[in-house]
């Protein structure tokens, strides 16, 4: 069956979605990571943090609360290292500029607009061109997900802190 449009763009909003949803998870790893500060304080903290934000003070929080366990450590350092790649993905597919059309397929482009700085330090644009097909876009859609319960998993092993 040929691929459409409509089917891309259907496949590019369950990644936002899922990616929206990795998003949330790192945030909830983070929030157990830090179990024992003031929880308010935590969670306002937590809700101003950009995704990769986020990813960082994990990794931070993980190497101050798991100094003791390096096997554990090293499994959320490389944890965290997969998220933050397919944050950098999410990048591309979610602030690219798409151009899908039905006499194009199954060829995707995504154009991405980045400013940078020559030697004199002049601004200019740099556009970074990729070409995806549907079935990369579905393993990227398994790939997230797969991402998602791994991060909820570990999150799971990590003991709440005692309140009050």
């Amino acid at each position: 069956m040929a691929t459409t449009t409509a089917q891309v763009y259907e496949l590019l909003g369950m990644l936002a979605t899922l990616f929206s949803a990795l998003d949330r998870n790192v945030k909830l790893l983070l929030h157990r990571l830090k179990g024992d500060a003031d929880q308010v304080k935590l969670h306002r903290m937590i809700e101003k943090l950009t995704f990769r934000a986020a990813i960082l003070r994990c990794q931070e929080a993980a190497e101050d609360r798991l100094a003791h366990e390096p096997d554990r450590l090293a499994e959320v350092t490389a944890l965290l290292d997969r998220v933050d790649k397919m944050r950098e993905r999410r990048n591309l597919f979610l602030h690219g500029l798409w151009a899908v059309h039905d006499d194009l397929l199954p060829t995707i482009i995504i154009v991405e607009y980045k400013m940078r700085f020559n030697e004199e330090r002049q601004l200019f644009d740099h556009l970074v061109t990729t070409q995806i097909d549907r079935d990369s876009l579905r393993t990227n859609l398994e790939g997230v997900a797969k991402l998602m319960d791994e991060v909820l998993r570990f999150r799971d092993t990590i003991p709440e802190a005692a309140t009050g």
